[in-house]
């Protein structure tokens, strides 16, 4: 198994939708160890983490890619914040945490054990509840697979 990293920008205008996604490929699970949220915008939001009841159809999924600048071959699973068909709600979160309305506030929620998304699950981070006008986001992972 190998280390990968993904960092995507993601803009949310509605509460109750997702934010980011994380899929895992069909024929294997995904072992997550780190994710950070940063805040870009003066706008506090509620959020949750969880696999989604049912996962999306990304639009123009991005692989994770290798920590090592040795290791050139990119990881199976594949981030999004957008969907031609969006994933559901999350039955339970995770994690749950909340970004106040000041930019660079971080939000970081560590699994030193892994969290496990299962082959072809969707783990997702869900905006409960935003604040006014939009909201913009930086989200980092790390994963092992």
């Amino acid at each position: 198994m190998s280390i990968y990293h993904l960092g995507l920008a993601s803009t949310v205008t509605t509460d109750n939708t997702p934010v980011w996604g994380l899929l895992a490929p069909s024929d294997q699970n995904v072992e997550v160890r780190e994710i950070m949220i940063t805040n870009n915008a003066a706008t506090s939001s509620v959020f949750g983490l969880g696999l989604a009841a049912s996962a999306g159809t990304q639009t123009s999924g991005i692989s994770v890619t290798p920590a090592s600048a040795n290791d050139t071959t990119t990881g199976h699973s594949t981030g999004a914040v957008a969907w031609s068909a969006a994933p559901t709600v999350p039955t339970v979160y995770f994690r749950r945490g909340v970004l106040g309305g000041v930019i660079g506030d971080p939000l970081i929620f560590i699994f030193p054990e892994g969290l496990i998304i299962p082959a072809s699950g969707e783990l997702v981070l869900w905006n409960i509840k935003g604040g006014t006008g939009s909201a913009s986001f930086m989200v980092n992972v790390t994963t092992n697979e």
